[in-house]
């Protein structure tokens, strides 16, 4: 097949795939109207359902955001999970730590440092949802410092207040 036939061929390709990407945009803009439509329905029908309460609201899993000064007082309230404390894991190189679930169920953002007092050695904050996390990949006995406090998208950071550093040795 000589060069002139293979861009050809290409061109062809490549005005077919164009049709293909126009076609499959124009149709999740269709879907994500009817995504945004049914999640405006769940959530309306939630909210008639717990009457406005939060507390309630929450049992579905869902976040509430709260305004103003209410806003405020509900991230001043919000500590960080009881009991966190350090654990020895089976496997060798790694570190783990376990907290107390709350009642209702949250969620939870980890963090952890090779040096809790060097900024440039914690990790990303890690969404989270069990009450138990295990870091891998580390250097038998050396010491990792974990932290956690609860996800809350009704504040700026995402989430609540911080732990205290909890130091745990990689096994």
């Amino acid at each position: 097949m000589s060069a002139t036939a293979l861009l050809q061929t290409n061109s062809g390709n490549n005005a077919s795939l164009r049709a293909q990407l126009k076609a499959g945009e124009a149709k999740q803009r269709t879907l994500r109207r009817q995504w945004s439509a049914a999640k405006r329905t769940v959530i309306s029908n939630v909210d008639n359902f717990c009457n406005g309460s939060a507390d309630l609201i929450h049992t579905f899993n869902l976040d509430v955001i709260l305004h103003g000064s209410a806003a405020a007082a509900a991230a001043a309230e919000q500590s960080p999970p009881d009991n966190i404390v350090a654990l020895t894991p089976k496997v060798l190189g790694q570190a783990a730590i376990s907290w107390d679930r709350p009642a209702p169920k949250r969620d939870f953002v980890v963090q952890w440092a090779t040096d809790s007092a060097n900024a440039a050695t914690y990790s990303a904050q890690i969404a989270w949802t069990k009450k138990k996390y295990v870091l891998g990949g580390q250097t038998s006995g050396a010491h990792v410092y974990f932290r956690v406090a609860f996800q809350d998208s009704s504040v700026p950071e995402g989430r609540g207040a911080w732990s205290a550093w909890i130091a745990a040795t990689v096994r």
